[in-house]
């Protein structure tokens, strides 16, 4: 990495050799520390042997730079990081990724507020991932983990265990067709055993395999009349048992 050591009028930004006593253009007396050219960027801050450390600025371009902690050279500490593509992180750092406690900003409105790792989201946090939609809970590397609850922008929701970023555990939801369900989930969908309320009225207990009825199973209709048997693919296959709630359903 090339390094050039200069100094700049903290007035006009004009850039000396040497550190003079005033600004030979416009006669400022106060000129900035010395910064160090790195390839295509700048600093400007406090410097240990050769190396950036302390606090300073690093500017890639107009648009993207980092003002904050330096260790070894690298970002250490807490500071602030604006993307080229808008995105702005403020937080903090360690060996030049971001980790510990941050918030992250994108520029069409999305956010994340909570823990880092090893520049991934790692944790307890906030995060909203579309205008309208939120998460709260834990992330483990990058991806949900643990419990968590998520609102979407169409109204539905889900209330549960997390596991590499889908639903998996127990946990209920509601889904945007006004459907609810309480139960077990595996890989993202219903599987095991749960209770769904349908918006038309019916009400299911029983198993699940990828979100649809599967297994056995009881359905009770909203006049009260049950139907127990066995399911497949959302289906009822038999044998085929009628009855009322008191005998039947309990």
């Amino acid at each position: 990495m090339t390094e050039q050591h200069k100094f700049e009028c903290a007035n006009c930004a004009e850039v000396f050799e040497k550190r003079p006593k005033i600004c030979a253009v416009c006669g400022h007396g106060v000129i900035a520390g010395h910064f160090v050219t790195y390839g295509n960027g700048r600093y400007l801050g406090a410097l240990t042997d050769g190396k950036r450390a302390g606090r300073g600025e690093y500017r890639v371009s107009d648009d993207e730079w980092y003002e904050g902690e330096f260790k070894d050279d690298k970002y250490h500490g807490e500071g602030e990081y604006h993307h080229k593509d808008g995105t702005v992180y403020r937080g903090g750092f360690e060996n030049g990724v971001r980790q510990g406690k941050g918030v992250l900003h994108t520029p069409d409105g999305k956010w994340y507020k909570g823990g880092f790792k090893d520049g991934k989201f790692h944790g307890k946090c906030e995060n909203q991932f579309t205008g309208d939609a939120w998460f709260k809970g834990e992330y483990r590397e990058g991806k949900r983990h643990g419990f968590g609850e998520c609102r979407f922008a169409d109204g539905s929701w889900y209330k549960g265990y997390y596991e590499n970023g889908l639903w998996h555990g127990r946990g209920e939801c509601r889904h945007a067709n006004g459907d609810w369900y309480e139960g077990d989930f595996a890989e993202g969908k219903e599987n095991g055993k749960g209770e769904c309320r349908y918006a038309n009225g019916d009400r299911y207990e029983g198993d699940f395999k990828d979100g649809k009825r599967d297994g056995y199973g009881k359905s009770l209709k909203p006049k009260g009349v049950c139907l127990k048997g066995d399911w497949k693919d959302d289906n009822f296959t038999g044998p085929s048992k009628w009855g009322f709630l008191a005998d039947i359903f309990n």
